[in-house]
């Protein structure tokens, strides 16, 4: 969940997992070496934070974070070089479970669990976009009105691409109905105008890859928004087959062609 941070906001459930598991990695810092860091100080993705930091989970990482270090010192291994032993990681569990902690194999179903659009869920999600409450209910294949992409698009762009450009462009959305696949192809393009002079002012930006050339409605004479989309590789072949086929067009497709975008514009 994600608590409200001010009186008039109300907070968001982006759902309730049956369970999930921590990976050894999430203990180990990014730089500093010979340190294990257990409780909520761990490296957490925010999606997680919420409920990774109560204290029973402290106390599992603390137990998992003395193994480790003893199975460091006593292999002569480095924490860093566990994190990518599968060989080390699986001693450490045999010796958890072997001391009585909770570890058990498990395998779960999941909302959106074979979709052909799965990693364009995952990743609108792990920008804390897409909320199914406590009851897992995302409305993957239902439509999305207009209003709802601009919300989405715009956050999306500003969480994906914040760091990296200032201002991050606005992109106005005017159709009120069920948004189409040229519509949302017309909002990355416009997008990536809006953007080319911000970048290209700074030749180091990260962002100087495929953004440029003429985009937005005022570019496509004899192509469709899509097709430009594809042609510039802001979206993938895969993707541009798939939404061709759907009518209307579902969420789960427009979070893939975003996704698609951030992942290609640069």
């Amino acid at each position: 969940d994600i608590q409200p941070s001010a009186n008039q906001t109300m907070g968001i459930v982006l759902g309730d997992p049956d369970r999930y598991s921590i990976p050894f990695r999430s203990l180990v810092p990014l730089e500093v070496e010979n340190l294990l860091v257990v409780g909520r100080s761990a490296s957490y993705t925010s999606l997680a934070a919420a409920s990774a930091r109560v204290i029973p989970i402290g106390m599992a990482g603390g137990e998992a974070a003395g193994v480790a270090a003893a199975f460091s010192i006593g292999n002569r291994i480095s924490l860093r070089e566990m994190t990518r032993s599968v060989e080390a990681v699986t001693a450490i569990q045999d010796r958890l479970i072997a001391q009585g902690a909770y570890l058990e194999e498990f395998s779960l179903s999941y909302p959106g669990e074979g979709h052909w659009a799965i990693e364009g869920i995952r990743f609108i999600r792990s920008l804390g976009l897409l909320a199914g409450g406590y009851d897992n209910v995302y409305r993957f294949d239902e439509p999305m009105s207009g209003l709802e992409f601009q919300n989405l698009f715009n956050n999306a762009m500003n969480r994906a691409f914040g760091g990296e450009i200032s201002p991050v462009p606005y992109i106005y959305i005017h159709e009120t109905e069920a948004i189409d696949k040229n519509a949302v192809a017309t909002a990355l393009l416009s997008f990536a105008k809006a953007v080319e002079p911000l970048i290209n002012s700074d030749a180091s930006g990260k962002l100087a890859g495929n953004a440029g050339g003429g985009t937005g409605t005022d570019a496509v004479a004899e192509a469709t928004s899509l097709q430009v989309a594809l042609a510039k590789g802001y979206l993938t072949a895969e993707t541009v087959h798939r939404v061709n086929q759907e009518e209307p067009l579902a969420k789960a497709a427009v979070y893939q062609m975003v996704a698609d975008f951030v992942r290609n514009f640069y």
